[in-house]
């Protein structure tokens, strides 16, 4: 059944990892001002969304990407991200 779903209707996570000292809210506030889910993890944010939004904000075209795919933030937080990647979902027997 899920095989047959379309990436833009499929749900998409993102692990962005943080420098040290980084400004963690400021990526937090910037992400879901856009639409995002934003959880806080020990090295940095874990964020959820359609792949339709990540295609739309990071220009990206999920539907024909070989994951994981590294994700470029705007310069104003580049300085606080150590990275960012969308990787493939776990398979499931």
């Amino acid at each position: 059944m899920f095989d047959k779903l379309k990436m833009s209707t499929r749900h998409v996570e993102m692990v962005v990892t943080t420098k040290p000292g980084a400004d963690r809210r400021a990526i937090e506030d910037w992400l879901t001002s856009h639409g995002f889910t934003v959880l806080p993890m020990q090295a940095g944010v874990l964020v959820a969304g359609s792949a339709d939004l990540f295609d739309a904000l990071f220009r990206l075209s999920l539907s024909q990407a070989v994951l994981p795919v590294r994700v470029a933030f705007p310069p104003e937080l580049q300085r606080h991200i150590e990275s960012a990647e969308i990787q493939a979902p776990p398979e499931y027997h």
